[in-house]
């Protein structure tokens, strides 16, 4: 019995470095997987603010096409239409 207890120890051991390594291992993967979430999330907040630039600039152009279209409307309904659009 105190045979089998020290074989099972010596088996022990080198199962407990292994379990280590690997403890170690899914850590470094964890950080890795967190590090390229965090990239990709300011790449994802790079592209958003870019496209509500875009955004931005193309609703500033409606405006002022809008204003346009109020000086040479030529009917009263016209006008009205297109100082409503700006709102």
């Amino acid at each position: 019995m105190v045979a089998a207890a020290r074989d099972q120890a010596r088996d022990l051991a080198p199962l407990a470095e292994e379990a280590r390594k690997l403890a170690s291992d899914l850590a470094h993967i964890g950080n890795l997987q967190r590090k390229i979430a965090s990239t990709c999330g300011e790449r994802e907040s790079e592209r958003l603010h870019n496209i509500a630039s875009q955004l931005h600039e193309q609703l500033d152009h409606i405006i002022e096409v809008c204003k346009l279209l109020r000086h040479i409307a030529m009917s009263e309904t016209l006008q009205v239409s297109a100082k409503n659009s700006l709102k």
